[in-house]
């Protein structure tokens, strides 16, 4: 059953259920078999203790879920109407990834480190698995020009539908495979790697990119060993990103299709993303001036967006801190702001530990791409934000017994 959650987590789509769609998983599907498949051994046999490694966590879910109960109620008040994006893609959406969170934490109370490194191995196996069949169909796919899964607009999107996503996706994969994957008793070859920095590329995610760079960097600076996996793999993956590019205009010359690697306007700061991010920037600065501490309300700002001529998929706020101190205001900023610095530095001081260490170098790379994009939602993010708590947990359990 976990097998089928690692990888159902990895197929996504939105669903035509709204004005502007509902997102959801493959995983959500296999999420309520697993809970009770998980939990139903734990109440014949008495609830357990749960080992979560910070006392303060149930502290923090509480008033992050409190933030956005107020924030849902504001929108509510303002708009006079219930907002359905917010209502089910924020609110309901966030119960959702806390389930997640709790079920990452049962995979390891249940069934220990070997359930959690079956976990891993099958979440990073799969996200290769897509890499590999993305990027080697590169070239035969943007003959198509954009198809449903895998590519749009010349650039991958996994089973995703949204490049940056997959682009995250890949960063985190990464992480997890020349960090927690490489100290494991069967290592991570540096062939599985090459077609992870292949597909990355391909993606075309610049926010990706960057905190692919920032992961890495925090890898060299904990664990100089970890970044031997890439630097066999960098000079493979740089000649695969050649040939698949060069197969790809070779294709495009012969059908006489026009055809990009990447969109020129990527790296064009003049370009047309950059600027219609710089115009919902200013619009969600608007909205935070005029309701600062509590903020606007939840989905009060795609509702403006809207408004003011935007279309429907592109009404959102492209960074998660924006989006928080708009919707949320300085008081729920600050508590979502100081979750996660709480736990950054938990797994900072446990750096020496092959988990710790992925997840230090996960929660880098999701701090440089929210800076581009709306990333909390992301439910592999929590189910092994869960994983590693629970790991840390079990661990100092041992310790004091052992100490004892």
């Amino acid at each position: 059953m976990t097998i089928l959650l690692a990888a159902g987590l990895q197929f996504n789509a939105t669903l035509p259920l709204s004005q502007s769609g509902l997102r959801v998983s493959i995983a959500d599907l296999i999420l309520p078999v697993a809970a009770i498949a998980i939990l139903v051994p734990f109440l014949k046999q008495g609830w357990p203790k749960l080992r979560w490694a910070d006392k303060s966590l149930s502290i923090w879910i509480v008033g992050m879920t409190s933030i956005l109960i107020v924030s849902f109620l504001i929108g509510y008040s303002r708009s006079g109407s219930i907002l359905t994006w917010a209502f089910y893609n924020k609110l309901v959406g966030w119960f959702v990834l806390m389930t997640y969170m709790v079920v990452g934490g049962c995979i390891v109370w249940a069934g220990g480190k070997l359930a959690a490194h079956r976990f891993l191995s099958t979440f990073c196996l799969t996200a290769i698995g897509i890499a590999a069949l993305s990027s080697v169909g590169f070239p035969f796919f943007g003959q198509l020009d954009t198809l449903p899964i895998l590519l749009r607009d010349f650039r991958l999107t996994g089973f995703f539908q949204n490049s940056n996503a997959f682009g995250f996706l890949i960063v985190v994969a990464l992480c997890l495979s020349v960090g927690f994957m490489n100290r494991s008793e069967k290592p991570m070859n540096h062939w599985f790697i090459v077609p992870l920095i292949t597909a990355l590329f391909f993606s075309g995610s610049r926010g990706a990119m960057l905190a692919g760079v920032g992961a890495a960097a925090v890898l060299f600076i904990v664990d100089r060993e970890r970044l031997r996996l890439l630097k066999k793999a960098i000079p493979w993956s740089v000649g695969a990103i050649a040939v698949i590019g060069g197969t790809h205009f070779l294709l495009a010359q012969l059908s006489s299709n026009y055809a990009v690697t990447i969109q020129p306007d990527r790296f064009d700061i003049a370009g047309a993303t950059i600027t219609q991010r710089v115009e919902l920037g200013k619009l969600a600065l608007q909205l935070f001036t005029e309701s600062p501490i509590f903020g606007a309300g939840l989905g009060v700002f795609q509702q403006e967006a809207i408004a003011a001529g935007h279309p429907v998929n592109g009404s959102t706020i492209h960074s998660s801190p924006l989006w928080l101190l708009t919707e949320t205001g300085i008081v729920g900023a600050a508590v979502f702001g100081g979750f996660f610095i709480t736990f950054l530095l938990r797994f900072y001081r446990d750096r020496r530990n092959a988990m710790s260490q992925s997840m230090l170098a996960i929660m880098v790379a999701f701090a440089i791409i929210s800076c581009t994009g709306e990333f909390i939602y992301q439910r592999y993010l929590w189910v092994l934000f869960g994983i590693a708590i629970a790991v840390q947990g079990t661990e100092n359990a041992v310790a004091n017994k052992e100490t004892a």
